[in-house]
């Protein structure tokens, strides 16, 4: 099947509301495909405004009479089950159906040149930046795969015709990333992150294997790998490919120290120096790119490290010298977004939900708020039970570098994911006992017992004491459940 033969047909998502998914849609209606689609948490679907207005009809439920015998395709995403009313219906009337990823590599297909990132944490920012080092380095928008809003292009999917590039973010949450092909696949990192898949079975070695699996494919085909060799278990991966690959394998690293308790490794590519300015970021890096005083429009000195694998594509595809690349980058969704300033108050948006990606962002932001003398409120929502469960440890030791903490209630999936043992008041707790234990200089610490006290601005404590504090203050929300939009919510109260 090819993109093309879709032209005119009708295709029917299942679980349209989705970044991703509803990207692809959109995707399939610009390109003169009839699209419909369904998903039960429709009106919580951020992503599919104006979708009506295009000609895509909209289903806010999963029901048998969504399907009709005059459907060419399916596209459902890995988290559909067989025993969905609408997948029974299509396999009785003998539709064909397609997975997410599938979809993907439909849109693919039409490119030249395939870019796969993937990784356990910072692969959606690596994917932003990477998209915006061949834009910058070329001129011309080169087409897009994410699985966030690129604030450039308002959409998780772009598909420019007159560019032979395609950059994807290749989710390895399913699995499906190892069964996509591509000419140059970056590694962010691997860590034991969605291991509950099926695929994966809760094993960390399966999970190994499918990165495994997404190297060979590339290298066999002629095409380049690019690593982080700051992550010990990707630098320990990639090690067997070089005998025989070592020409089409570039790596990429931090500034030198000791990471992970494992010596420093320096890349091919790695960084210099990275000072935060009121603005962003300017980096210099050494090595097969060698350059000062590149800027990047981010807060975080984390995003210079996210910007590595994009500058060594940039030089070795296009033998790019430019260093203004990054200068015209306008952001992505919930990644250090800035939902609203009001007054000295910045609040501030962000996806890092599991306990490594909360770490390396405190980390960071609280170097950049070091540096312009300004203080920050982190307000958490931890992620899943079964995940704080199995990491519970870590959620423990991960804010150490903060001196205001939130604790959010726990988001769960109801009915799935409830664990009677494990609540974020259990967690707060904890991670006070520990503060006190060490001597921190951390000194507020607090726990919702209800999310909606967010909007009373009265009873809900913090906002009146750092509302007067004479230095700037950013409330920074972290999570990938509600967050997002509690954020919001406490803007419009505030305001």
């Amino acid at each position: 099947m090819e993109f093309k033969s879709l032209k005119a047909k009708l295709v029917h998502f299942v679980g349209i509301g989705g970044v991703s998914m509803s990207g692809i849609a959109k995707c399939f209606a610009e390109n003169g495909i009839n699209v419909q689609g369904s998903d039960s948490a429709l009106k919580d679907s951020n992503y599919i405004k104006g979708f009506e207005s295009i000609g895509i009809k909209l289903f806010d439920s999963h029901h048998q009479d969504n399907i009709t015998k005059n459907i060419d395709l399916i596209v459902k995403t890995s988290t559909i089950k067989d025993d969905n009313p609408e997948i029974i219906e299509a396999k009785k009337l003998g539709i064909k159906i397609i997975e997410r990823f599938e979809a993907l590599e439909l849109i693919l297909s039409a490119f030249k040149v395939k870019i796969g990132i993937s990784g356990s944490s910072g692969k959606t920012t690596t994917t932003a930046l990477t998209w915006q080092a061949l834009y910058g380095t070329l001129g011309v928008k080169p087409s897009c795969i994410i699985g966030t809003i690129l604030n450039e292009i308002h959409s998780s999917v772009y598909v420019n015709n007159s560019s032979e590039f395609c950059v994807v973010e290749a989710d390895e949450s399913d699995g499906s990333f190892a069964d996509m092909n591509f000419n140059v696949a970056i590694i962010t990192d691997i860590d034991a992150d969605h291991l509950d898949h099926k695929r994966y079975q809760g094993n960390r070695e399966n999970l190994i294997k499918h990165f495994e699996e997404f190297t060979f494919k590339t290298l066999k085909n002629g095409g380049v790998v690019i690593y982080n060799s700051d992550c010990k278990t990707t630098h320990t991966l990639i090690q067997s490919f070089l005998p025989q690959y070592n020409s089409n394998i570039f790596s990429y690293s931090g500034i030198d120290k000791a990471v992970n308790t494992v010596p420093y490794i320096k890349g091919d590519c790695f960084l210099n120096e990275v000072k935060n300015t009121q603005n962003g970021l300017m980096l210099s890096c050494k090595g097969i790119v060698s350059a000062n005083d590149i800027f990047i429009p981010m807060i975080g000195k984390i995003n210079a490290f996210n910007a590595l694998p994009g500058l060594i594509l940039s030089k070795i595809l296009l033998k790019n010298e430019k260093k203004d690349i990054f200068t015209q980058f306008q952001g992505i969704n919930k990644r250090v977004e800035v939902v609203g300033n009001i007054g000295n108050i910045t609040i501030i948006d962000d996806y890092a939900h599991s306990p490594k990606k909360i770490k390396t962002f405190i980390q960071s932001f609280a170097s950049y708020c070091k540096d312009i003398n300004a203080q920050f409120v982190i307000i958490c929502e931890p992620h899943k039970y079964t995940r704080v469960a199995s990491l519970y440890d870590e959620y423990i030791t991960c804010f150490d570098d903060c001196n205001y903490l939130i604790m959010m209630e726990i988001f769960g999936i109801q009915g799935r994911d409830a664990m009677m043992d494990i609540s974020s008041e259990r967690l707060t707790s904890d991670i006070k006992h520990r503060w006190d234990l060490t001597k921190n200089n951390n000194f507020y610490i607090k726990s919702l017992k209800f999310n909606k006290d967010i909007l009373n601005t009265y009873t809900f404590s913090f906002v009146k004491e750092f509302f007067n504090m004479e230095h700037k203050v950013f409330y920074v929300f972290l999570g990938a459940g509600f967050s997002s939009k509690y954020a919001h919510l406490l803007y419009g109260s505030i305001k």
